[in-house]
Parts: structure tokens; sequence; C-alpha cells
């Protein structure tokens, strides 16, 4: 495998002048050899990008304590990524943003693209960035405001930054895109989403830390399987901080949601397990929210939208820890959920759609497994079987003990004084099996 310092490469070699980074490592990616490391870590600093960049060789960039700036005008992307096996290493991300700390930082200001953009940029290419490995790098973006009328998003402030990661041609036989690796990274504030993958197999995010975003902090779409969440948290965000939405067989294990509209949301997803996370605080999100934040991808079967909220859900962000809705044969194992809705100490609850676990539409066969829940916010229920339209919950397992049960149909209205009802409501009484002392 050949390894080239980017101070020694083209012009100007062996002279390390922040003036000359962005031009250099153009040329670098675009004419290295397949499998080349380029060392970037000679450039410290900050380092101000006029220019982006996209990667057509499978090379891995190295980089040091270095903080790269992307002012170029316009809707681009900091990095586009049009080759399998590209990686980006930096030395380390910061815990919290300004820290100080030595990291590697990719910084996005306002009415830009995303910081790495992984996905086919017109419908005439589908090339695959199969092994993409993302590691020890801070992404410090602005998050999106929006507005919705008539379930039609409208940009208030157009944000930017966050990753983007998509098959080689979306919703097509045979394009997945494997063998991705996101490790130790923090997305500070993003465009939509801070971490977005379609389409993924056999992938893994670990030890990552999303904050502050406009949409959900992870969200795995696109027919994705085998993917593992590991030790991965989620902080602030608009939308869930973890949605798994259409993806079979994965997992996620020791994750934390605080202080997010919902902390994980299973979306027709089938053999999920939740294993040992928490949510806690999760957040009411009073906003009018728009059926889907208007994104798309493009594909030789035309443009993909990304329906990313819809219609149906609108109102579930209301601060619930755990939300399933649609899917089968899904288990949360011992996961924990505190303070949903973010009233600890309160005497009354907040809104009626607010719980530890909330089982909606046609969802089937899951396990509930010995939950916890822990804090002192109030809740109507603290378990909630509901229905979408005339689809109900169906033939759910629920380890609980000695709890009240309330199975009224329709749901009582909320009572003046607000106060918490039973502690499980499952509506118009569908099959559901609970396990108890």
């Amino acid at each position: 495998m050949a390894t080239i310092r980017l101070e020694t490469f083209g012009p100007g070699a062996a002279v390390v002048s922040n003036s000359t980074f962005v031009s250099k490592l153009k040329n670098a990616v675009a004419t290295a050899v397949n499998g080349t490391v380029i060392d970037c870590t000679g450039y410290t600093g900050s380092i101000t990008m006029t220019q982006n960049i996209t990667v057509t060789r499978s090379v891995t960039i190295l980089l040091g304590n270095i903080t790269l700036t992307f002012t170029a005008s316009g809707n681009l992307n900091m990095f586009n990524v049009q080759a399998p096996n590209v990686k980006f290493i930096g030395v380390s991300r910061s815990n919290t943003t300004n820290s100080g700390e030595t990291a590697t930082k990719f910084v996005m200001p306002a009415g830009r693209g995303y910081h790495i953009y992984a996905a086919n940029p017109t419908s005439a290419v589908t090339t695959s960035a199969n092994g993409l490995t993302i590691e020890n790098i801070d992404f410090q973006g602005v998050k999106s405001t929006y507005t919705s009328l008539s379930g039609t998003v409208n940009y208030t402030y157009s944000g930017a930054g966050g990753i983007v990661i998509a098959e080689g041609n979306p919703n097509q036989a045979g394009s997945n895109i494997s063998n991705i690796l996101i490790k130790n990274v923090h997305v500070d504030s993003a465009k939509h989403h801070g971490i977005m993958i379609y389409g993924a197999i056999t992938s893994r995010l670990v030890q990552c830390r999303v904050r502050n975003t406009a949409g959900h902090g992870y969200y795995i779409t696109g027919s994705s399987t085998s993917v593992h969440l590991d030790t991965c948290y989620a902080l602030s965000t608009d939308l869930a901080g973890f949605c798994l939405e259409g993806a079979t067989y994965s997992a996620l294990t020791t994750c934390a949601a605080d202080n997010c509209s919902v902390g994980y949301w299973l979306r027709s997803s089938r053999g999920i397990n939740l294993t040992s996370c928490g949510a806690e605080a999760s957040t009411i999100n009073s906003n009018i929210l728009p059926n889907n934040l208007g994104l798309t991808l493009q594909s030789t079967g035309g443009a993909v939208a990304i329906n990313d909220i819809g219609s149906d859900n609108i109102n579930f962000f209301k601060g619930t820890s755990y939300l399933i809705t649609g899917g089968e044969s899904n288990s949360l194992i011992s996961c924990y959920s505190k303070d949903p809705g973010n009233r600890a100490g309160q005497t009354t609850y907040a809104n009626s759609r607010t719980s530890h676990i909330t089982l909606a539409g046609s969802t089937t066969l899951n396990r509930i497994m010995t939950p916890l829940f822990a804090g002192t916010s109030p809740v109507k229920y603290k378990l909630k079987l509901v229905p979408i339209g005339s689809s109900f919950p169906d033939k759910n397992i629920i380890d609980y003990g000695n709890f009240t049960y309330d199975s009224t149909n329709p749901e009582p209205a909320d009572l003046q004084d607000m106060l918490p009802v039973a502690d499980i409501f499952n509506q118009n009484n569908t099959n559901v099996y609970i396990s108890f002392d």
C-alpha cells in the first residue's frame, strides 16, 4: 500500500503551506492509485476551504490536529465520496463543542450542504461507497429551522452539515451499501439528520455522539439490514434520537438518547433488538411538524423521496422514550426510560401522547422484556397500545408487574387537571400478553 505525504505531493513539494492544502488534496484524491494512504497530518491549525472536494479513488485520508472550515458559496457538500473503500481518519474528536481538546474538525456555516455526502449526485451515476470509514472527527454544522404549511416543509433558516451515506442505486435490486464503519465521531448540529444511512448492510456505528439536529439524530432507512449501533449517544434532536425505518435484523446496544422528541423509533422494522439502551428527559415537540423534510436521493429509477416523518406520525413526537409503529418481532431488552416529557417533579402531565413506551399501528409480535421506568415526570399512561388509522397493535408481549389497566375505546379525554390515569392503555382491548408478579 503506497503512502504519500501531502506536503510532498505535486507543486510546492516539501512545503507545508495551509494555502495550498485544498489544491494539493484535490489533486491527490483525483490522481492517486487506489489503496493509497494520503497523509495530511503535517497540516495543523485552521484552514479555510473555498472549494469542495470529490473523492474518486479508494484512498485513506489521514488528518491531524486540524480545523477545516468550509466557506464555499452555494448548497455544496464539503466532501463528495464517489468511490468504494474511502477512509477519513482523524486524530480524535472532542467530547463537547469548542472544548479546546485536540481534535480533527470539519466546520460548516449555514446555507450549505453536508460534511460528507456519499451518495450519487445524479441519476446517471451508480457508484457505491462500500467500505466507507469515518473515524475520530468532529463535525460542526448549523441546525435548520422550519415550519409546516399543510404538511409541507418551509425552511425559515437553512442550516448545514451532517453525514449522508446511501446505496449506489437507491431502491434498485442489488445496490445495498456494505461495510460502513463510523467510529468515534461527534456531529454537533446538522442541516437535517445527524447521520443518515440508506440501504446499508453489515455496517457499524460505534461510540458516536450526535446532538442538536433538525431531524433524527441517527436515521437508518432504505431497507437496511445487519446494522449495529454500539454505545452511541443522541442529544437534543427535533425528531427521534434513533430512527430505524424499514430495517431488519439489526441491533442497538447500550445507546443513550437525552432530550429528544422521541428517544428510539422503530418504524416498520423487523427483528430489531434494543439491549440495555436508555432514554432520559425526552422533550415534547410543540412545533407543527411537516410530513417530511423534503430530502431526495438520485436513482436510475427516478428521484427517491425520503419519507422521514410521515403524515400518520407527526403527533407522536411528544417526549416518548420508545416508539414502535408497524413492523414485527422487535425486542426491547432491559431498556431504561426516565422522565418522558421532561417534567421531573411536576404534578400533572403536559401531553396525552407522552409515554415511556408506545406501540402504534399494525405492529405485532414485539417483546418488551423487563423495562425499567424511573423519574418523576407524570404521564397519562406509562405504556400505550394505540391505532394508526384502522390498524391496531396485535399479539405483543410485555413484562410489567403490578399494573393498572385501561382498555377503553376511544381513549379517554385529557382530564382537566391532566393527572395520570393508569399504567397501561390498550385501546379497544387488542390482543396483548402481559406477564406480571
